[in-house]
Formats: structure tokens, C-alpha cells, sequence
């Protein structure tokens, strides 16, 4: 696993196709595996098709439901930013380029393990992930938009990580 400490800026992109609706799926976490520990967070597909950025047991950002559907290639990114000041949104999900929810969620307090494709304690995503990069930054809706229209590469400014599962 990797321990990038994501808490005060950070965005999360990644490419997924739902294959299967069983429960709640989480895309990607970081938390320590077989744990839920509070102040970690987790990106998750609802059973209901909305998406979800939840920092354990503290708060949560959640889109409409039905936006996430089996079969369909998508672009998802949520942006956390805890230098947005208090009452403002910090945190913005976005599919396929478009923001789809912004609000004011508590930043995760905990550097963990990151984990693709799940939770510390289970809720596997049951589908595909062909791309996941994350950034040391809350990217702007340009820039976003700019990652669901391109492939990123590797020495952008501002990028800690990027993985290609294909």
C-alpha cells in the first residue's frame, strides 16, 4: 500500500465501469485494511448510483442518486480543500468532468494506506478501474474537465501518483 498522506489538498481521478450493483462499492480509500478508522476517508458507489466522498464516521458528501450505471465508462474526481475556509464548499465531486455535489465536508485526519477497489473493512467495487491519479492539490473545474477529455501524464505539475490498470 501507499501512504501519501492526503488531508489538507488533494484531488482523486480515476476511470471506472461498474460491472455490478451488490451494496455499496468503494473506488478507492486510505485506511488501514481490516479497520474503519475514523478520519480516514473512502470514495464509494451507492447501491443507489450516487457517489460518495466520506471522511469515516465524521461527515459526508453525497451526489443524487442513479448518476453511477452499470455498464457505462466514467470519469469520477472529488477535490477536498481545507484551506477553503470555514463556511465555504471544500469539496467537490465531479463525473465526467461536471460537478455533480460541493459542500462543506471535515477534513480526514489520518495519513493511511491507500487502497484501490475497497474500504478497510470490505465493500469492493465490483467493476473496472483503467486509470487513478491523485494530486498533492484541489484541481480547478477546468483542469478536471481537461483530465476526463486527455490521458495525463506522468510529470504534470502537482502529481503524486498515477497508475494505469490496463
Amino acid at each position: 500500500p501507499l501512504d501519501v498522506g492526503l488531508q489538507s489538498a488533494f484531488t482523486v481521478e480515476m476511470w471506472i465501469t461498474q460491472n455490478a450493483v451488490n451494496g455499496a462499492g468503494t473506488l478507492f480509500s486510505e485506511d488501514e485494511l481490516g479497520f474503519d478508522t475514523t478520519g480516514a476517508f473512502n470514495i464509494t458507489v451507492l447501491s443507489n448510483g450516487a457517489l460518495q466522498f466520506e471522511v469515516n464516521n465524521l461527515d459526508n458528501l453525497t451526489t443524487a442518486t442513479g448518476l453511477v450505471t452499470t455498464g457505462v465508462p466514467m470519469h469520477v474526481a472529488v477535490t477536498h480543500d481545507s484551506t477553503a475556509g470555514a463556511g465555504n464548499d471544500n469539496t467537490f465531486i465531479y463525473i465526467d468532468g461536471v460537478e455533480v455535489a460541493s459542500g462543506e465536508v471535515t477534513s480526514p485526519s489520518i495519513a493511511s494506506d491507500l487502497l484501490v477497489g475497497r474500504r478497510g473493512l470490505g465493500d469492493g467495487f465490483e467493476g473496472e478501474s483503467a486509470e487513478l491519479r491523485i494530486h498533492d492539490s484541489a484541481l480547478a473545474p477546468g483542469v478536471i474537465q481537461d483530465g476526463f477529455d486527455n490521458q495525463t501524464l506522468p510529470d504534470d505539475a502537482g502529481l503524486i501518483a498515477y497508475y494505469t490498470f490496463n
